[in-house]
């Protein structure tokens, strides 16, 4: 008797144990997946005369407009999830970079931007962004250009509006794939309220799109961004750099040749 009493103690505190971690995972889901973080205070003064500024019903939105020339396309840059793109912004300050207009923009709850972050709320402002940005000084091409976490903010953007190309840096099929696939014990699909579905739009965009795949990416394993390769619509260049990590994809000699050839195609 004692036996199966124990048992059942043993499932019940199991199950209220189970209960609690998806409890946890649904209510601070938000704290997990966005990591927002202050703007570089150098990057920040020496963009001083870049600066750029959205403001919307909900938030007001901060960035910096890196202008080059008129002939040259626009790229507008998503940032991953834990990113301050005012330091990216000033490491593309640098003359030896890609030539092209740059726009980056802080998320809501971002940098300086106000607001709070979500997925509705980044694709709403993304395409806020990109229609203001349609007046910036740019040869009629634009490219969004996400990496990470922003990988689904450019794929949202490219269903959306009028892009030439794409630009997609370690990126994913859907946050609810590479949740389920992290945590195989979780009802994933159940618990997410920020699906960030690249997968479900990716076919019916056919512009042409750069992916860099990380070959030793933990964050978002290469798996997720290869299905996302096989579900594009139009024509796809692939960078794959089979020793980088998520987070130095861009320290490896192929990353900026590869990209300034891509943009140099829609410079005019």
């Amino acid at each position: 008797m004692s036996i199966i009493h124990n048992m059942k103690k043993g499932i019940i505190v199991f199950c209220a144990g189970y209960a609690f971690v998806c409890a946890f995972m649904f209510l601070f889901q938000d704290q997990l997946l966005f990591h927002p973080r202050a703007n570089d205070s150098r990057a920040v003064s020496t963009l001083v005369k870049d600066a750029w500024k959205l403001e919307t019903e909900e938030a007001e939105l901060t960035g910096w407009f890196l202008q080059r020339a008129s002939s040259l396309p626009l790229v507008i840059y998503f940032g991953g999830n834990a990113q301050d793109v005012a330091r990216r912004a000033f490491d593309f300050l640098d003359p030896a970079m890609p030539d092209a207009n740059y726009l980056f923009v802080n998320y809501r709850g971002y940098g300086s931007s106000t607001g709070d972050p979500g997925e509705q709320a980044f694709f709403a402002d993304a395409l806020r962004v990109y229609d203001e940005a349609l007046e910036l000084p740019h040869n009629g091409n634009i490219v969004a250009f996400g990496r990470s976490l922003g990988s689904g903010v450019a794929v949202h953007l490219a269903a959306h509006r009028d892009l030439a190309a794409v630009v997609l840096v370690t990126p994913y099929d859907s946050i609810t794939e590479v949740a389920a696939a992290t945590y195989p014990w979780l009802p994933a699909r159940w618990l997410l309220r920020h699906h960030f579905d690249s997968s479900a739009l990716a076919p019916g965009i056919d512009v042409p799109a750069l992916v860099y795949v990380a070959g030793r990416d933990r964050v978002i394993p290469p798996e997720h961004a290869e299905d996302l390769i096989r579900l594009w619509g139009g024509p796809v260049d692939v960078v794959r750099v089979p020793a980088a990590h998520h987070t130095n994809i861009q320290e490896f000699p192929s990353f900026y040749p590869s990209l300034n050839e891509f943009l140099s195609r829609l410079a005019h």
